[in-house]
């Protein structure tokens, strides 16, 4: 069988390397523009494990650092975009270290720490959040120019104890406090973003950041992450023919199949569908049908979670209803099950109704895998 020309994505979460290794870009950057078009702001966005956030993290981190050769054959490299370098901090949440309080604290610390390093900085060890806001100020007057915030996985010390009520509160509570930072320090600030599975934005943790902007649910940017079915085809024609090849099926027969396993997620009133990523590039690369998103593992914290709930399984073999207010967030106090299931990608939309001064979704599994 030939080599194809360039290689499957999968597993990549760096921008720059998937460029540099000439691996497949799913080109984003039409969605990414519309974030970036106005020049400022604060964003956040939610979407199941394994559906490319980090890849979208560091696509906007090569952005901001003004890396446009990357970008060349891409949308927004002929687009009116202004490229310019600002400075950049970025956290990867789940990379820090949280089992308890206080190593979490610590965590804080060596991530802030980390990115003054980057840029030369050499910063007193204070509390997490005094850092934080010390080196935004510090960036601030080196390059005088607004810094960029990006944060990824924000929930996740959170999320790991979410079983936990006294070491996801203390956390929490120490969460709150570092990303206040961000209100604190708005005026020095020029565009945040932030990812994670769970919606726990504008409760408890980002209670005062008001100027949260939450895209999860909105509908131009319902295929900022997965993908299409025009983009399926339009950049992966040789895997499918190998695929089609290696189970003796026409193109049209492999997609259908495609489609029944891993297409239907689906996040916003639109009807427009995504593909998971993660089981698609998968089975390119396996050449096997099978579940690869759900064999990667159910989190633990669900696992504890449908345990205390002891939900009718039953009445998910059909369709539920819930409300936008149902499904925009929760406290971790109190933490309802289907809003959770619709988060972390084991429920989606199936179908939306504007009823009674409300938005009613219904929700049912999104495909075999």
């Amino acid at each position: 069988m030939e080599a194809k020309s360039k290689k499957l994505p999968l597993s990549l979460q760096s921008f720059e390397q998937l460029v540099t290794e000439g691996a497949i870009y799913v080109d984003k950057t039409k969605y990414v523009y519309e974030l970036l078009k106005l020049g400022f702001g604060s964003y956040f966005l939610s979407r199941p494990r394994r559906f490319g956030k980090s890849l979208l993290v560091s696509t906007l981190e090569a952005i901001f650092r003004n890396k446009k050769e990357l970008f060349k054959d891409l949308w927004i490299y002929d687009s009116d975009y202004v490229w310019q370098e600002f400075p950049v901090i970025k956290f990867d949440m789940s990379a820090v270290n949280k089992d308890t309080a206080e190593q979490l604290k610590i965590g804080l610390v060596n991530a802030v720490t980390e990115n003054a390093k980057s840029y030369g900085l050499d910063l007193e060890i204070f509390t997490p959040e005094l850092m934080f806001k010390n080196l935004i100020l510090e960036l601030k007057k080196k390059y005088s120019n607004q810094v960029i915030i990006l944060i990824d996985e924000y929930d996740s010390p959170i999320i790991k104890h979410i079983n936990n009520p006294v070491i996801a509160d203390q956390n929490r509570s120490i969460l709150h406090d570092f990303y206040n930072i961000i209100k604190s320090e708005g005026a020095n600030l020029r565009f945040v973003f932030l990812t994670g599975v769970s919606k726990f934005a504008k409760t408890s943790i980002f209670s005062g950041l008001n100027n949260l902007i939450n895209i999860s649910m909105q509908e131009k940017y319902s295929a900022l992450l997965g993908l299409t079915q025009e983009e399926l085809e339009k950049y992966f024609p040789e895997y499918i023919n190998s695929v089609a090849e290696k189970h003796s099926l026409s193109v049209k027969g492999t997609l259908e199949k495609i489609k029944f396993w891993y297409n239907g997620y689906r996040f916003s009133e639109s009807k427009i569908k995504v593909y998971n990523p993660f089981s698609t590039l998968s089975l390119l690369e396996a050449e096997k049908f099978t579940n690869y998103w759900f064999e990667t593992g159910t989190p633990t914290y669900l696992i504890e979670l449908i345990k205390k709930d002891k939900p009718d399984i039953s009445e998910y073999e059909t369709e539920i209803f819930l409300t936008r207010e149902d499904l925009s967030s929760y406290d971790i106090s109190s933490i309802p099950l289907a809003p959770v299931l619709f988060d972390t990608g084991y429920l989606t939309i199936k179908g939306y109704e504007a009823k009674y001064d409300t938005d009613v979704y219904s929700l049912g599994y999104p495909n075999l895998s």
